[in-house]
């Protein structure tokens, strides 16, 4: 199925803070891609006040969003993090949603078409990333998981994951339309944009896969800058928000029966375990 066949358009959602290269290298990869008669809006959302977006000719990247078709920019004197990119989807106009950070720079020209192609074959709510993690083992004290992303050569098939990276994801709208997503309790909200993966399924049954992808994106070396990992705390607070999923009920893909050769299988045991205290 060719992305043409599988949706009419995609709505790509960016989030930049203080990284013009970063942003720059992202809007020239998206340009270059293959879209096969899919439409593309753009939607900039600049969380820095100290500098300004735009797309005025005079600057080199408001040359890059002038040979958009659709693009849109919002700059914010208020740094949102990563949480405004859920009420940018719902002023979406097409249904399919794709979010990019702008430490991301797309270089394979047939990166949207194959997400768009994969996610019109799953369920209505599930999610497609290119940057996940399968949970091998749990309890009280510990998780311990295994990564899958662009940067890695496997798993060459498409699997399924519990966690994957908003980051650099894409899934329907309607799966955000829901009070108890989109009307988010005060401890969902502590975490930023963690809740993504959990929630959704908690609320709607949503699946979550890792599309294979390893070389179809870089990583910019302006992410280095601001990131939210770097912050003090920012690992044990979200590994603490993970646990409190798990508790409330998240089942993870793995304690589901498998066959010993399925991708969920064989990348809990080929794959370098990760553990973690949560």
């Amino acid at each position: 199925m060719t992305a043409s066949t599988a949706t009419a358009g995609v709505t790509i959602i960016v989030l930049t803070h203080d990284r013009p290269g970063a942003l720059r290298a992202l809007l020239a990869g998206l340009l270059r891609q293959e879209l096969e008669g899919m439409e593309m809006e753009l939607l900039v959302c600049n969380n820095s006040s100290r500098h300004k977006v735009s797309d005025s000719p005079l600057t080199r990247t408001g040359r890059l969003l002038g040979r958009f078709k659709d693009a849109k920019v919002f700059n914010s004197s208020y740094n949102w993090l990563c949480r405004i990119r859920y009420t940018l989807a719902l002023l979406a106009k097409h249904d399919v949603i794709m979010f990019l950070d702008d430490d991301l720079t797309p270089v394979d020209p047939h990166l949207v078409v194959r997400m768009a192609s994969l996610l019109a074959t799953l369920g209505p709510h599930d999610i497609v990333s290119c940057w996940t993690s399968l949970w091998t083992a749990w309890d009280e004290e510990r998780l311990t998981k295994v990564r899958m992303g662009f940067l890695y050569p496997k798993p060459t098939v498409v699997t399924e994951v519990d966690y994957i990276g908003p980051g650099i994801c894409m899934f329907n709208k309607r799966t955000l339309i829901h009070p108890s997503i989109m009307d988010l309790k005060p401890e969902d909200q502590a975490s930023d944009s963690g809740w993504f993966p959990w929630l959704t399924t908690l609320v709607h049954g949503t699946r979550k896969y890792y599309m294979p992808s390893h070389g179809m994106l870089r990583v910019h070396p302006e992410s280095k800058i601001g990131g939210l990992t770097a912050l003090r705390g920012f690992r044990e607070g979200q590994y603490a928000a993970f646990k409190r999923w798990w508790k409330l009920g998240y089942k993870p893909v793995l304690s589901f029966p498998h066959a010993p050769d399925s991708p969920e299988a064989s990348a809990a045991r080929e794959f370098r375990p990760e553990e973690r205290k949560w």
